[in-house]
């Protein structure tokens, strides 16, 4: 009579045959009886599990190895076996667990050196990645696939150099490989290496061209850029590189910023001779945190804007509305942005409508109705214009008879470069653009205000520039006051920040790539000035926080002073902002929103006046809140302010006190009367075109 184990032997046997012959249901049911004759023989288990996820039942497969977990636990491939079916059930704390359990059992199983490695890479952790991967090529150098995903990695780590070695050593070695040709054209870009890149490129096997664009569409899917557009199947070489190097802006990496900024003002002059454009949404967004003049930074709006022709559309003739009111165009960001949607709203509110209609232009896909429901009492129209080209949207618009179109998107994908170049509305306005030079066609004017735009700019370079008193941003978002409230109530403490009690909290709420290289000089001297001094940053991605601590060592301050901030709710964010002693702002992009929430949260700001109005805004705001000794003419006069204060706790405190003091009267924080300022200048620009008067800069 046959034992268990023969029987259970047999069907392993029948199974098998049955799996190569390609019947894979058939093969599971002989499967399942060898693990029912044998309930712990880790074989039936591990070949249950294997059919399982072949036919996509993962959770099913997970439950029998989890049946035998005391026996597989033993055995480095079972065990591997078990991570592998946890990453497929979404579970990628307890595959990593298992890849450990694997690696402690045979160091060198280079599966698990691999799975854990792409966990690892996942998480940002680069250093162990390559590690692990650069093992897995060690121990079995003939594996194509460990070879792809070292190369990977290290592109993923913007060490493109190491990347480059890699895949030239893989493609001598396995060539051809489709996939490792697509990966060398693609490395060889992002090193600056064009005219290689190019021939690479153009000599991809037809195959490739998927693999391409697959590559590059799950190389987008990870970036997680603020900024972004979508790629090209084969996009220009120097485009592919750019992209790469403002990725490396969003973690904080800022090696090869001369070749960066290099390659940009060579596509602006090759845009300039031969009239080939880019969409360059991302580059004019970018360009304003690097060392470029602005001029040049202007050249990229333009080049983008030319992309699409005008349509041929009939010249506006308009009169006054009917209704008597003027009528404002707003192309709006993303609604699904809750602090841009409630600031929004607040403006609106703030509008007369009795003498303007506002007409609000959403490029949010499918917007839940619940976005719109504080906005629509106060708006003229809300038209979802997600859908719609530059073209179908400037006639939609037209529908409106607009007499005022201001951009709102700015620099965001949802950003319309191209849209005032349609002409939608007789008056056609740059808001808030952080840049000052003028475009000249297709837009009237400029806005704004004496800081921004100081008496002895030349009037010739920045056209007709509509200048606001006190302040050109709009600070409508005032959703501080419950906070406000309920800080005084239930205090917190710095211990529930993660903050040092005693230390002097020098705080920068502001995305990573506003951080550049110069400010990032400027705050290490202000730390190593002030040893009790701590830096507090948001809850950046672990690359950036990885790439500012090594930064800060190598600049003399230990890692350990750079506090980053938890992922909170922005009522419990702001909050805690109330626990910082100054707020410091970055030099080429200033902080703008965080900015502005750490001021109504009563903490005091310092920055400095740059050459461009992305690093003039900061000041308009600082200024406008109450505090104008606290913008500086250049960044040592803010570091040496900033030393001062923080060996000046006295002077800190009677500094906070004034600006908190002030809130009632802060013209920043004057948000009808900001509101009001805006309308003042629709109505004189309005009244000028009506008039036959061309455009000229006037102050409201």
């Amino acid at each position: 009579m046959p034992t268990p184990q023969d029987i259970c032997a047999e069907h392993l046997r029948l199974g098998s045959s049955l799996h190569q012959a390609g019947h894979a249901e058939r093969a599971l049911v002989e499967f399942e009886k060898a693990l029912a004759a044998q309930p712990d023989d880790l074989h039936a288990a591990n070949a249950c599990a294997t059919l399982l996820c072949e036919l996509q039942r993962p959770k099913a497969a997970l439950a029998i190895l989890q049946n035998v977990r005391t026996l597989l636990w033993q055995d480095a491939q079972s065990v591997t076996n078990l991570g592998i079916v946890c990453e497929q059930c979404a579970m990628p704390e307890e595959a990593l667990a298992a890849y450990e359990q694997a690696l402690h059992l045979d160091p060198a199983h280079v599966r698990s050196l691999n799975n854990s490695a792409l966990i690892a890479a996942s998480l940002e952790n680069w250093n162990q990645a390559i590690e692990r991967l650069t093992r897995c090529t060690a121990l079995e150098p003939h594996e194509a696939a460990w070879a792809v995903n070292l190369c990977d990695v290290l592109t993923g780590a913007h060490q493109h150099v190491q990347a480059l070695t890699c895949i030239e050593q893989a493609w001598q070695r396995f060539a051809p490989r489709a996939d490792i040709a697509v990966r060398r054209a693609v490395i060889l870009a992002f090193n600056a290496q064009f005219d290689a890149a190019q021939t690479a490129f153009d000599q991809l096997p037809g195959n490739a061209r998927q693999l391409l664009q697959d590559y590059l569409q799950q190389a987008q899917s990870l970036g997680g850029q603020a900024v972004g557009k979508a790629l090209r199947t084969l996009p220009n070489v120097q485009e592919l590189y750019l992209v790469q190097a403002f990725a490396a802006l969003q973690d904080c990496h800022w090696a090869g910023q001369d070749v960066l900024v290099g390659t940009m003002r060579h596509l602006l002059a090759q845009s300039r001779q031969s009239q080939t454009h880019f969409d360059w949404r991302d580059a004019q967004f970018y360009a304003l945190v690097l060392p470029l003049t602005e001029q040049e930074q202007t050249q990229f709006r333009i080049a983008t804007a030319r992309n699409n022709p005008a349509p041929n559309l009939p010249p506006l003739h308009p009169t006054p509305h009917p209704d008597g009111r003027i009528h404002v165009g707003l192309v709006t960001q993303s609604l699904h942005d809750a602090r841009y949607r409630n600031a929004l709203a607040a403006q609106l509110a703030l509008h007369d409508a009795t003498q303007f209609a506002l007409h609000l232009y959403c490029p949010t896909p499918q917007p839940q109705q619940s976005f719109i429901q504080d906005m629509l009492p106060h708006a003229a129209s809300i038209t979802e214009i997600a859908h719609l080209d530059s073209q179908d949207t400037a006639r939609r618009m037209r529908l409106d008879q607009l007499d005022v179109y201001m951009d709102c998107a700015f620099y965001t994908p949802w950003c319309r470069a191209d849209l005032p170049y349609t002409r939608v509305a007789p008056i056609q306005i740059r808001s808030q653009s952080w840049q000052r030079v003028s475009l000249g066609f297709p837009y009237e004017y400029v806005i704004g205000d004496r800081i921004t735009h100081p008496d002895a700019l030349d009037k010739e370079t920045y056209g007709a520039i509509v200048r606001l008193p006190h302040t050109c941003w709009l600070a409508t978002n005032d959703d501080v006051a419950n906070v406000l409230a309920n800080a005084t109530e239930h205090p917190l403490t710095r211990s529930d920040a993660n903050l040092p009690q005693d230390a002097l909290v020098l705080s920068a709420f502001l995305g990573s790539v506003a951080i550049d290289p110069a400010t990032f000089a400027a705050w290490m001297q202000i730390l190593r000035a002030l040893p009790d001094a701590v830096l507090w940053l948001p809850s950046f991605g672990p690359s950036a926080r990885a790439n500012l601590q090594r930064t800060a060592a190598l600049e003399g301050v230990q890692a350990q002073r750079l506090v980053f901030a938890q992922r909170l709710p922005r009522a419990q964010q702001l909050a805690n902002m109330t626990l910082a002693d100054l707020f410091i702002d970055s030099l080429r992009f200033n902080a703008n929103h965080g900015l502005v929430d750490a001021l109504r949260m009563g903490v005091p700001a310092l920055g400095c006046l740059g050459q461009h109005m992305a690093s003039r805004l900061g000041g308009s705001i600082i200024a406008a809140a109450g505090l104008p000794e606290c913008v500086h003419p250049d960044a040592s006069s803010m570091v040496a302010h900033a030393i001062s204060l923080g060996r000046d706790r006295k002077a800190l405190r009677e500094l906070r006190q004034r600006l908190t003091s002030q809130h009632a009267i802060a013209p920043l924080f004057a948000a009808k009367q900001r509101v009001q300022d805006w309308e003042v200048a629709w109505r004189i620009m309005v009244q000028r075109y009506r008039q036959g008067v061309p455009p000229a800069s006037f102050d409201v």
